[in-house]
C-alpha cells in the first residue's frame, strides 16, 4: 500500500527540507512549532488501511462513526499516532512542559486534519491567496 513507513519517512524528509530550505526555523517557527510539524509529517497517514473517507463513510463503518463523517482517516490517523506516543515505552516527550505539549498537540492534530484531500483545493488556494498578497506587498 502507498500509505506506508515509507510514504511516511518521505514527507517528513521533504518537509524538513522545505522548513531548511525556506529558512522557517527558526526565523517563523520555534522548537515546539519544528517538533510538532514534522510529528504531523509521521503521524498523517498512520496506520492507513489503504481507503479513503468516503468508502467509510458509504459504508458507514465504525471509524466513520466514531468521528462522526468527519475527516474520518485523518482523525483516526492523529488519535492513534497520539495515543502511541503516550504509551511509556514511546513518551519521550515525558519532560515536555505542559503548555508546550498542549500546543504541540494542537498544532500536530490541525495538521493531520488539514491534509484530509476534501479541503486540498481550498487550502491551496488560500496559501495561493496569501502569497500573492505578500508578493503584491498586501
Amino acid at each position: 500500500p502507498y500509505h506506508n513507513n515509507t510514504h511516511a519517512a518521505d514527507v517528513v524528509h521533504r518537509l524538513a527540507t522545505i522548513i531548511c530550505t525556506s529558512k522557517l526555523y527558526p526565523a517563523f517557527l520555534d522548537n515546539v512549532d519544528l517538533l510538532a510539524l514534522l510529528l504531523a509529517a509521521a503521524a498523517h497517514d498512520y496506520l492507513h488501511p489503504g481507503t479513503n473517507n468516503n468508502y467509510h463513510i458509504a459504508i458507514g463503518n465504525q471509524i466513520a462513526r466514531q468521528f462522526n463523517d468527519m475527516h474520518v482517516l485523518e482523525n483516526q490517523s492523529i488519535f492513534l499516532f497520539l495515543e502511541m506516543m503516550q504509551e511509556q515505552k514511546v513518551d519521550f516527550l515525558g519532560a515536555m512542559d505542559a503548555e508546550d505539549k498542549k500546543r504541540m498537540r494542537s498544532v500536530m492534530i490541525h495538521m493531520v486534519l488539514a491534509t484530509d484531500m476534501s479541503e486540498h483545493f481550498e487550502l491551496v488556494g488560500s496559501f495561493k491567496n496569501k502569497v500573492i498578497g505578500v508578493l503584491k506587498g498586501h
